[in-house]
């Protein structure tokens, strides 16, 4: 009896960790962060930021794209205001 009442949770969080281990696999978008170039001072958002919001999460079918806005966050047309 013991051992079910530990095996069930276990096995929820098994599966719970192989889906997003997977839900990350073969993503088009990761590049190796080593290629970006950041300046140590006058950091833009539209020039350093902004395109990591569009290739990681609105472009080729990311989360926040006008069409899918996940958590009704659209970074393809509407992108956050500093």
């Amino acid at each position: 009896m013991l051992q079910t009442v530990f095996l069930k949770p276990f096995l929820v969080l098994l599966v719970l960790a192989a889906v997003l281990y997977l839900s990350c696999e073969g993503d088009p978008n990761v590049t190796d962060p080593g290629d970006e170039n950041f300046p140590d001072s006058n950091l833009s958002f539209t020039t350093h930021i902004q395109p990591i919001f569009f290739d990681y999460c609105s472009a080729n079918g990311a989360c926040h794209q006008t069409a899918i806005q996940a958590g009704g966050l659209d970074l393809e047309s509407d992108l956050p205001t500093f």
